[in-house]
């Protein structure tokens, strides 16, 4: 149950990311800002829906639904797919291999920061185990010292010798 509550929010992230997105692009086009805008703000939104959802997946379905929305809406001819366009094709292409290589590039960054995390935690336990060992070994060093001298020197000590160590 609590996965499927979890696959539900990262769906949910997705749809209002890109849903704010195409309504802010649409805005902009209204407003007649520059068209090479819009796939920018697109790429944003899926990297927005990378980090927020951390699910390579997604950040791949939010880079075809970018492609596909920007093709559709905010490229001539509007409100219609036209792949047979070279600049669309063209530009779709770029848009794509942008948008993927963001999430591959942020992902990476991701297991970087995992392991490096994983390295500073074990060098942690690492100086906590020899701060311990040097800690117990100080007094067993000095109760074996002690120990040996009388064991090894019984006879010859006095009794107040052997009570001091």
């Amino acid at each position: 149950m609590g996965k499927f509550i979890l696959h539900i929010k990262k769906a949910l992230v997705t749809v209002f990311t890109l849903g704010v997105t195409v309504l802010v692009s649409t805005f902009l086009h209204q407003l007649s800002f520059s068209a090479s805008l819009i796939p920018v703000l697109f790429v944003l939104s899926v990297f927005i829906v990378f980090l927020v959802t951390k699910d390579f997946f997604r950040g791949v379905i939010a880079s075809i639904a970018s492609v596909l929305a920007v093709n559709y809406a905010f490229t001539a001819p509007f409100n219609r797919f036209n792949f047979s366009i070279s600049d669309n094709l063209f530009s779709a292409f770029i848009m794509m291999v942008v948008a993927v290589t963001t999430v591959i590039m942020t992902l990476r960054i991701n297991r970087l920061e995992k392991m490096r995390a994983e390295i500073e935690k074990e060098k942690l336990r690492a100086n906590l185990l020899r701060a311990i060992s040097h800690d117990l070994r100080t007094p067993l060093t000095t109760i074996y010292g002690s120990s040996s001298a009388i064991s090894d020197n019984f006879d010859t000590l006095s009794r107040e010798q052997k009570l001091s160590f």
